[in-house]
């Protein structure tokens, strides 16, 4: 009798044990993913307005008539290591215009700016290093060259309804650069100004 009740409580010492080693396993292995593991993520609302799939297509028409398609004909998601401690989400994204052929740009996430926003995300043109949107952040923010100036609840384009505009104008004077940009949720940017005093604005779009 005496050596059934000793077998039983060795083997419910194992058993209590056994639990104890797996609860301690476990959350040894969740502190290590989150230390190892932190990621800087773009805003939904910065994707809302800049990430678009693949096949996604704008028209614009300036004053003078001309027309011009822009394309998006790669869209690639990574997570890459950064110089802080943390990895950092981007997309590198290559439009195709009829006007202006093609053209690279990248959209990250950044947790370390010059703006002292608690979250920033932004979005380049590669070859010149040219900011063109960034979220986000109050208005009257600046960074690089470009400024967030206003923020409006809708703006009306060939008759079409566009919601939640930002708007942002850039001090770039490369050639055919934007001087003033405007940016509608889910749609992308949807009018635009150049140093050249061309002013675009979008008549028609395929959205994916």
């Amino acid at each position: 009798m005496r050596k059934k009740l000793l077998k039983y409580k060795i083997s419910k010492m194992i058993y209590v044990l056994s639990l104890i080693s797996a609860f301690l396993l476990l959350n040894s292995a969740d502190c290590s993913k989150t230390k190892e593991g932190e990621i800087c993520l773009l805003e939904q609302e910065f994707k809302s307005f800049i990430i678009f799939k693949e096949g996604t297509f704008w028209i614009y028409r300036n004053q003078a008539g001309v027309e011009d398609t822009v394309k998006i004909i790669k869209s690639v998601r990574s997570v890459e290591n950064s110089p802080y401690s943390y990895s950092v989400e981007l997309y590198r994204i290559t439009q195709q215009s009829s006007i202006n052929g093609e053209s690279n740009y990248i959209a990250r996430c950044q947790k370390i700016n010059s703006t002292g926003c608690s979250s920033f995300s932004e979005y380049s043109l590669v070859d010149y290093s040219k900011c063109l949107f960034f979220c986000c952040c109050e208005t009257g923010t600046s960074y690089n060259n470009l400024k967030y100036s206003k923020q409006i609840d809708s703006l009306i384009i060939q008759n079409s309804v566009f919601h939640d505009i930002k708007i942002f104008e850039s001090d770039s004077l490369y050639p055919n650069s934007p001087k003033k940009l405007y940016y509608a949720d889910k749609f992308g940017l949807i009018k635009y100004e150049t140093y050249d005093k061309n002013q675009w604005i979008l008549i028609n779009q395929g959205i994916y």
